[in-house]
């Protein structure tokens, strides 16, 4: 397995930041269903929809964010490997 060339500007990647999120809205959902039953109902319903909803949407846009150009980051990037020379 090979990094990819700004592999080092990890904390700048959108599509970093989303699976990070998708992670804390996972650790709430894994939370919640360890919690004892009968504090289970003290948690409104939409706070449920909300975890759920957030999982799906930031696991999404990690997936898209992935293959989107950052623009800010193109001209950021420095390559490790030289270029092939024209004959």
């Amino acid at each position: 397995m090979e990094l990819i060339t700004n592999a080092r500007q990890w904390h700048r990647l959108w599509s970093i930041r989303f699976a990070i999120l998708s992670a804390v809205f996972g650790a709430l959902a894994t939370a919640y269903a360890a919690l004892p039953a009968d504090w289970l109902p003290a948690i409104p319903s939409w706070a449920k929809l909300a975890m759920a909803g957030g999982t799906l949407t930031s696991s999404v846009a990690a997936a898209v964010a992935r293959v989107v150009q950052q623009s800010s980051l193109a001209t950021t990037i420095t390559p490790t490997v030289p270029p092939p020379e024209s004959k």
